[in-house]
C-alpha cells in the first residue's frame, strides 16, 4: 500500500549520479567557472567507479558523448525554465511569465502560481544515460545558454516526429560545436564570437537503418499506413529486426511492403506438390513462369506487378543479405530479363 504523501507524490525515476557541465569549476563563490570547449563531468563521491569508467572512455576533454534518453516524451528528459538564485538558493523558477515555484521573504518555498518578478535567465537540464557505463541511472547535462534551449528543443522535436513512437533507448550523441552567436559586450553593444554550443544528433548506425527502413517505405507498393517508421527496428543497437518466427496468426495482417511480403515467403523445401501444377503460359520458359506464379503471402503474385514494382523490389534485394532473399530475388530477375526483351510496354498486359 501507498504512504499518503510520500510514495505517491514521485513518478517513475532513475537514480541521478553526476552532471555534464560546459563551463570549468567555480574558482569561488562570487564568479563562475570559464567556459570550456569540452564537457566537465562530475560524478558523486560515491559513483568513483562512474567517474573511473567514463575517463576510460572518453578521456578528460570530450566533445562528443554517446547518450541514451531514458523517457519517450521530450519535457521529460529536458526541462528548461527561466531561473533566480541568490547565494546559490534559488528564489523563483517560471516560464517567463508565471512562477511555478518561489521563496517567500523567510525563505520558505511555495508552489502557487503569482506573476514572474524578473531577473531570472533561462536554465536547461537534459537527462541522459551514458550506455558506456553501464548503468540505468542518469547524469544532467546543465546550460543556461538560450543557443543551447532553442538548439536542443529543436533536436529533439525532429526526432520525435520522425519517429513516431516516443524517443527513448534512441542511440545518440551529444556534441559541443563552435558557432559565432552575437553576445553583450561591457560597453552594452553587441559583437560576434566563437562560442561551443550543444547539440545532439542521432548515431550513425541508427541513421543507417533509419534510411534503410524510409527507403523501404518509399519503394513502389508500400503501405502508407504504417504507423512509425522504426516499428521493426531495435533502437537500442540501431539494427533491423529479423520477423517473429513465433505461433502468432498473421495471415490476416497487411504486409508492410511488397518487399516485405517476399521475404515473408519461407525458401521452398523441395519440389512442389505434382497434384494442382499451375497451368503453363504459352511462349514462356518454366523459369520465367515460375517468377510470374511466384506469390507473396498477402497472394499478390510477381506476373501482377509492373516493371517499376519489380525494379523497386530488386533494388531493395540488393542491397539485403544474400542468403535471406535468394529465391525472390532470382525470380524478379528472371521476369525482369523477360520484360525488358519486349519492344511494346502494353504487352505486358499479357502476363496480368
Amino acid at each position: 500500500m501507498p504512504i499518503k504523501g510520500l510514495t505517491d507524490r514521485r513518478e517513475m525515476q532513475f537514480p541521478k549520479i553526476g552532471d555534464i557541465r560546459k563551463g570549468a569549476a567555480k574558482p569561488d563563490d562570487r564568479h563562475i567557472g570559464k567556459d570550456l570547449t569540452h564537457f566537465r563531468a562530475v560524478f558523486d563521491e560515491s559513483e568513483a567507479a562512474a567517474a573511473a569508467r567514463f575517463l576510460e572512455v572518453y578521456g578528460a576533454e570530450p566533445r562528443e558523448i554517446n547518450v541514451m534518453l531514458p523517457f519517450a516524451e521530450i519535457e521529460r528528459n529536458f526541462e528548461a525554465w527561466q531561473e533566480a538564485y541568490t547565494a546559490g538558493a534559488l528564489q523563483h523558477r517560471c516560464d517567463g511569465e508565471t512562477c511555478v515555484i518561489w521563496r517567500d521573504k523567510d525563505g520558505e518555498l511555495h508552489h502557487e502560481p503569482k506573476p514572474c518578478p524578473g531577473g531570472c535567465k533561462p536554465t536547461g537540464r537534459l537527462k541522459v544515460i551514458i550506455p558506456e557505463l553501464r548503468r540505468l541511472a542518469y547524469v544532467v547535462v546543465h546550460t543556461t545558454s538560450r543557443w543551447d534551449i532553442v538548439e536542443l528543443t529543436a533536436n529533439l522535436e525532429a526526432l520525435a516526429r520522425l519517429t513516431g513512437n516516443g524517443i527513448n533507448g534512441i542511440p545518440l550523441v551529444l556534441k559541443r560545436r563552435p558557432r559565432m552567436i552575437s553576445t553583450p559586450t561591457q560597453d552594452g553593444k553587441r559583437a560576434r564570437r566563437e562560442k561551443w554550443m550543444l547539440s545532439i544528433e542521432a548515431d550513425p548506425v541508427w541513421v543507417d537503418a533509419q534510411i534503410g527502413h524510409m527507403r523501404l517505405l518509399a519503394m513502389p507498393g508500400a503501405s502508407v499506413q504504417t504507423p512509425a517508421l522504426l516499428a521493426g527496428t531495435d533502437l537500442l543497437m540501431g539494427e533491423i529486426l529479423d520477423d517473429d518466427d513465433g505461433d502468432e496468426d498473421t495471415d490476416n495482417a497487411p504486409a508492410e511492403s511488397v518487399a516485405e511480403e517476399l521475404l515473408a515467403q519461407p525458401e521452398p523445401q523441395g519440389p512442389p506438390e505434382p497434384d494442382a501444377p499451375p497451368e503453363p503460359t504459352a511462349d514462356v520458359s518454366p523459369e520465367v513462369q515460375a517468377a510470374m506464379d511466384y506469390t507473396t503471402k498477402s497472394g499478390k503474385r510477381l506476373g501482377q506487378m509492373s516493371i517499376g514494382e519489380l525494379e523497386g523490389i530488386l533494388e531493395w534485394c540488393d542491397a539485403q543479405p544474400a542468403d535471406k532473399v535468394a529465391t525472390p530475388r532470382k525470380h524478379v530477375s528472371a521476369l525482369l530479363d523477360y520484360l525488358r526483351a519486349f519492344d511494346r510496354p502494353q504487352e505486358q498486359e499479357t502476363l496480368l
